[in-house]
């Protein structure tokens, strides 16, 4: 009876130990797997095919110009979107500011910042390669302004005003109400009107290229 106890119990220890190895095997192998993960992850697999380049001269021009826009016009960068990697194809920069200025300021604002940003890409040798287009037009970029004034007689006035696809759009809402266009005109007449009303400026060009 004995010797028969003696045999199971060596037999459920055998399996026991089986079982333990196996265990042990499968959790080194799951943490291999892991740590193998992990490495290819932090250090990049060596055959990895690379993307593009970071452009960094079209991060120094888009830097540069938000700067010359906070310490000439007071203007907050919230948001900035472009094709930096490989080829600029867009630009898409976004201000805000807490004044209330007149159409007229807005269109200046507009006309102003639009080609000094125009300016700064075409003139920039180390980025030109890297345009999807050159010279950079005002169909490459796009601007958006919005302006509040807390203090309006009439509530929380807001405008916006977006340059985009040659355009400019003029909006308005009161206290968060919904959102009213009050016109559109083409870049190009802005731009016009611009020159007529500030001749003592530095020319500025059409939105058009030959």
């Amino acid at each position: 009876m004995n010797s028969f106890i003696k045999k199971i119990g060596g037999i459920f220890f055998l399996f026991a130990k089986r079982i333990l190895r196996f265990t042990i095997r499968f959790v080194l192998t799951i943490a291999g797997y892991f740590l193998f993960a992990q490495s290819l992850y932090f250090f990049k697999w060596p055959f990895e095919k690379k993307g593009p380049a970071k452009i960094k001269p079209a991060y120094t021009i888009t830097n540069d110009f938000k700067k010359c826009a906070k310490k000439k016009y007071g203007l907050k960068t919230y948001g900035v979107i472009g094709s930096y990697y490989g080829t600029v194809s867009n630009i898409d920069i976004s201000f805000s500011s807490d004044e209330d200025p007149s159409t007229r300021k807005l269109r200046t604002l507009v006309i102003e910042l639009s080609q000094d940003l125009l300016n700064r890409i075409n003139k920039n040798t180390e980025v030109r390669p890297y345009l999807s287009n050159y010279p950079f037009t005002i169909q490459n970029i796009k601007l958006s302004f919005t302006i509040e004034n807390s203090s309006s007689k009439r509530g929380c006035l807001s405008h916006q005003v977006k340059c985009s696809a040659g355009k400019l759009q003029y909006h308005t809402n009161i206290d968060e109400g919904p959102t009213i266009q009050l016109f559109e005109e083409k870049y190009d007449e802005a731009l016009a009107i611009y020159n007529r009303t500030h001749p003592d400026s530095l020319q500025t060009t059409s939105s058009h290229t030959d």
